[in-house]
């Protein structure tokens, strides 16, 4: 028996099929869910950058679980809104809004400050804020560090370092810093290590998250012991501000644009961020870089440039000095 179907009848099943199809990657580009049920009452967490993102979905879902979360964002009135927004839906009123501009050692200082004389304790800080300028011209920070250097790695480096004492008052404690994938395609250049002779616009994000990665082993390594981790995550390519910073151009923009439908939400781009904050025994990865809650291979990261980058951000980032300001206040101007 033959059917006699109308002539569009196989261009709608194709894009019923087509839609189907995408749909199902969709669904499974978001990842792996963190299903545990574990509680942060009486625990206090510090997310960067939580105004927006995978930043705000992790400060939301560490609420939810009864823990003091501080967001410590640049734009204090877009944080006031989601601190709003994020004790509404978690029932939490025990959330808090700090300035933090990683563009400024200054100000990064200051918050480190006022966290280790304000605070009773820290047990997790989610170095989560970040730039990613690609494509763009070569940006400074206000101490005239490249960019993605500044904010990407010398920040958390300074930030993790300054706390590092409430974090060991509060043992056992975790950072996490949140990186990508990319860093596995980049090497420091050590010769040109601020970006100031041969600025690579392209390579200028995935090397400032090699140091920061870098950073996350050498960490590990050395305050493993004190009871503090130190954890990498890959997030997954996601739906966010930071990858808004890859549609800089008409050519970009019109390959972005369509692409976002197969990106991560930022609640799920945050799963392995708690994975890392929360779950038990997750100490044995202490170093590593998860995805998806399961550690990546980063053969790639050399450990004599660990220990170079670890010198250098050691000095450029003044940290002795700021140190010192903490117990001296006439230490620093």
């Amino acid at each position: 028996m033959k059917l006699n179907l109308p002539r569009f009848a196989f261009p709608i099943s194709l894009f019923g099929t087509a839609v189907g199809v995408a749909v199902l990657v969709k669904d499974a580009s978001q990842g792996t869910k963190y299903e545990k049920d574990t509680k942060l009452s009486g625990r206090t967490v510090i997310v960067t950058g939580a105004n927006s993102g995978i930043g705000k979905a992790t400060a939301l879902e560490l609420a939810k679980r009864g823990g003091r979360v501080i967001l410590a964002c640049r734009d204090l009135q877009s944080a006031d809104k989601v601190r709003e927004e994020i004790i509404e839906e978690s029932f939490n009123p025990n959330v808090a809004i700090k300035h933090l501009d990683l563009v400024s050692l200054q100000s990064i200082a200051d918050f480190a400050k006022d966290i280790n004389s304000s605070e009773r304790r820290l047990d997790v800080l989610v170095n989560n804020a970040g730039v990613m300028n690609i494509g763009r011209k070569r940006q400074v920070t206000s101490d005239g560090f490249e960019l993605h250097l500044g904010v990407n790695f010398l920040g958390p480096f300074l930030l993790t370092l300054l706390l590092l004492p409430k974090l060991q008052e509060s043992k056992p404690a975790r950072v996490v810093n949140v990186t990508t994938v990319s860093m596995n395609k980049a090497s420091i250049d050590f010769d040109d290590f601020n970006g100031s002779k041969d600025y690579d616009p392209y390579m200028a994000y995935p090397r400032s998250k090699l140091a920061l990665m870098s950073f996350t082993e050498q960490f590990s390594q050395r305050f493993q012991e004190t009871g503090v981790t130190a954890y990498a995550v890959y997030p997954g390519v996601t739906q966010s501000r930071l990858a808004r910073g890859m549609a800089n151009s008409r050519i970009s923009s019109s390959l972005f644009k369509p692409s976002t439908i197969f990106m991560r939400r930022a609640d799920s781009a945050a799963q392995t961020i708690l994975y890392c904050c929360l779950e038990p025994g997750v100490e044995k990865f202490s170093g590593l870089c998860l995805k998806d809650m399961k550690p990546m291979d980063t053969k790639f990261v050399d450990p004599k440039d660990a220990t170079r980058l670890w010198n250098i951000a050691h000095v450029w980032t003044c940290l002795e000095k700021l140190k010192q300001s903490f117990t001296n206040p006439g230490a620093v101007s």
